[in-house]
Order: C-alpha cells, then sequence, then structure tokens
C-alpha cells in the first residue's frame, strides 16, 4: 500500500526552489538588492597640476594631475576627489583617465574616463563608474563632465547616472 502522505517531500522541493531563486536574484542585483539609477551631479572647483611622472604617459603626453576641493555631489555628501590623466598636447586626447571620489563618510567611488580638450580649453570629459569602497563597492553609471580651465584653477559640472 503507498503512503498518501507527501507532504514533508513537497515542503523540502519548495524550500529549494526558494532558495535557488533567492540565490538567483542575489546574483542580478548585487549583495545589496536591487540597485536604481540614481541622478549624479556635481559643480565643482579644484585645481591642476602637471606632473613629472615618468611611465605613466606615452613619451610627448603631459601626465596632469586634477584635485577637487571639498563640495558637494549627488549621493556622496560633502566630497572631495583626485584625478589623474594622460594628456596628447599636439591633439588634445585626454587617456588614461582614472578619479577616485571621497564621500562625506569616507565611502569611495572610482572613475575611469576619456576626453578632449577643445580649442576654446573647455574639457569634455565622459566618465564610467567602477565600484569603489563602503555602499559603492559595487556601484556603477555613467556621467558626462565639462570643465573650464583658468591657469592652474579648474571650475566644471558633472551629470550621469550612478547605480550602487
Amino acid at each position: 500500500m503507498h503512503s498518501m502522505n507527501r507532504g514533508p517531500r513537497v515542503l523540502v522541493v519548495l524550500v529549494v526552489v526558494l532558495v535557488v531563486l533567492g540565490m538567483a536574484t542575489a546574483a542580478v542585483a548585487g549583495p545589496n538588492g536591487a540597485r536604481p539609477d540614481r541622478p549624479f551631479k556635481a559643480d565643482f572647483t579644484g585645481t591642476r597640476a602637471i606632473v613629472d611622472d615618468p611611465g605613466r604617459c606615452d613619451t610627448g603626453w603631459l601626465a596632469l594631475d586634477i584635485y577637487l576641493d571639498e563640495g558637494p555631489i549627488a549621493h556622496l555628501g560633502m566630497t572631495e576627489g583626485t584625478a589623474e590623466q594622460c594628456v596628447n598636447p599636439a591633439t588634445g586626447e585626454i587617456t588614461l583617465g582614472e578619479a577616485t571620489y571621497f564621500a562625506a563618510n569616507g565611502d569611495e567611488l572610482y572613475a575611469t574616463y576619456t576626453g578632449q580638450v577643445q580649442a576654446s580649453g573647455i574639457i569634455l570629459v565622459e566618465q564610467t563608474f567602477e565600484g569603489g569602497t563602503g555602499r559603492f563597492e559595487y556601484a556603477t553609471g555613467f556621467a558626462n563632465e565639462v570643465v573650464a580651465v583658468d591657469g592652474m584653477a579648474v571650475q566644471g559640472t558633472i551629470e550621469g547616472t550612478i547605480s550602487y
């Protein structure tokens, strides 16, 4: 005679299915759950410096560092930042850009970028956010940056989206 008591087996199968679905959802969304796109906006000032860093850039290119003054950035609070890049003085092309934003609570957001120095001196940059520390560990996103240069001073805006 066959037993009609399937309750425990059905319960085990149901629990296994729910665990697998939960793991798949976490893998897609990341460890912090769903990561919606959020606006990323900033107005900033800072300074720039041509640095002597042999080997960082191709021969004939300039190694340029930028230091952002403390200022508010959406989702980071009062923020400072550093950036380094290589600039071709003949064409204005910017390559190998790497930036770190230091949020008010100590979390860091990392970005890579490329850009172009315009004949007018305005710099156009495209940033890609690629992780960080703390809440930005799995951050992704994209932003456009417009920078005006006056001697060694810089002033600009950043606008895009970030998910974290």
